[in-house]
């Protein structure tokens, strides 16, 4: 994924956000992307206060929520790749 990287859907439901991210806003010109589902039980804000529902997300912006989502899946790859070898 290069680093043009950008958030291209985001999709909130009761029980997850969901992101897909490709290297072009134009899904005809895109030819990489990355899609997560992180549920929202899983998240956390900023101060470390667990979200717990679909609620506590309609105080935030956008923005907000994708921010914490996307902290949320970079501390999980970065736990991955740490438990991988280096190539």
């Amino acid at each position: 994924m290069s680093a043009t990287t950008k958030i291209v859907e985001t999709t909130l439901t009761a029980s997850a956000v969901r992101m897909r991210l490709a290297n072009d806003a134009d899904p005809a010109k895109a030819d990489e992307w990355v899609d997560l589902v992180i549920p929202i039980d899983r998240l956390r804000r900023g101060s470390g206060e667990p979200i717990r529902s679909s609620a506590d997300l309609e105080s935030l912006d956008l923005a907000t929520i994708q921010a914490i989502a996307l902290h949320h899946a970079r501390d999980v790859v970065a736990a991955e790749m740490a438990r991988l070898p280096n190539p």
